[in-house]
C-alpha cells in the first residue's frame, strides 16, 4: 500500500494497517520529512511510521527521469 497521507489521522490509519500486516510505502516529498504534520522525531516518529519503508518523490514534477537503457 502506499502512504501518501500528511497529517497525524492519516499516519495513524496507516499504522494500524501496518500493524495489521499490509505492507506499506510511505511517500514523502523531496526535502520535507514529515509534510505538513509538521517534523517530528524520538518516539513519535517511530511509532508513527513503524513497518514502513519509504521513498522520497517529487510527485508534481512534471518531467519524470528516462529509463536506464
Amino acid at each position: 500500500m502506499l502512504d501518501l497521507t500528511l497529517a497525524r489521522a492519516g499516519p495513524t490509519c496507516v499504522r494500524h494497517l501496518a500493524d495489521w500486516g499490509a505492507d506499506i510505502i510511505r511517500v514523502e516529498p523531496p526535502g520535507q520529512g514529515d509534510g505538513l504534520g509538521g517534523a517530528r522525531d524520538g518516539f513519535d516518529q517511530v511509532n508513527l511510521h513503524r513497518k514502513q519503508a519509504r521513498v522520497s518523490i517529487d510527485l508534481k514534477e512534471p518531467r519524470w527521469p528516462s529509463p536506464p537503457s
